[in-house]
């Protein structure tokens, strides 16, 4: 019978992810170096926080751990108070609805915050998995909102909730270089809390791997509750 199964994914970024299912740390070691003997460049595998075991087999097989993402359950009270004042602020930017613009120029300052991203360096986005997020359940036009600059029509930031049924979940919130020492973020930030604080829930998730972020959240009255380790291992074709 089988005793584990292991299923190598190339990610938007360049990466290879292998996702190895089995509890037995044999088994573990011969469906990663298997899989392993296959591939070229790195290899990455995700572990959830709190996983000791597993990621003592990995760091014992010669994978390092090199991003931590923690996920957090964050209270919309404390987000609003603490950036209401924003969004009497000044701003050279417009906030727009996402169905207001165009996709093809969305799509692309997705692939530059995704790519600005920790841990997705080299994104170049796929845009059937972009255009299926339009589709999905959690998607909703009011809680995705695009910072435009209206001299130039170019777009410079983005936020997105996803409303799910569970509690809304912060997807991204970025901006392009050149615009970040201003109230962008901010601006985007509040408009957003004040969209997903009305689908009712309390609190809704966030996660980042930017240790500075994580900080920010605790100091809110965040309350972490899980995320992943990322280990990586140069695979054998590559250290041959």
């Amino acid at each position: 019978a089988p005793v584990g199964v292991a299923t190598a994914n190339d990610r938007p970024d360049g990466r290879t992810f292998l996702d190895v299912a089995t509890a037995d740390a044999l088994v573990l070691r011969s469906l990663v170096d298997t899989a392993a003997d296959d591939l070229s460049g790195a290899v990455h595998l995700i572990v959830p926080v709190g996983a000791d075991a597993r990621r003592r087999q990995l760091a014992e097989m010669g994978f390092r751990a090199d991003l931590t993402n923690r996920s957090f359950a964050v209270p919309f009270a404390a987000v609003l108070d603490a950036t209401a004042r924003l969004l009497d602020r000044p701003s050279l930017v417009e906030i727009r609805q996402v169905t207001e613009l165009d996709r093809d120029a969305v799509f692309e300052l997705d692939r530059r915050l995704m790519a600005d991203t920790p841990g997705l360096s080299g994104w170049q986005g796929c845009r059937r998995w972009f255009d299926d997020e339009f589709a999905s359940a959690a998607f909703d036009a009011d809680g995705y909102l695009i910072a435009q600059e209206p001299r130039t029509g170019d777009l410079v930031g983005l936020v997105r909730f996803w409303r799910n049924t569970d509690q809304p979940k912060l997807g991204l919130l970025g901006v392009v270089p050149g615009h970040r020492r201003g109230v962008v973020a901010g601006r985007l930030l509040a408009s957003g809390v004040q969209v997903a604080a009305a689908w009712g829930s309390p609190a809704f998730v966030a996660s980042t791997a930017r240790p500075s972020l994580q900080r920010r959240l605790r100091d809110l009255g965040a309350v972490e509750h899980g995320g992943f380790v990322r280990f990586s291992r140069l695979s054998s074709l590559s250290q041959s």
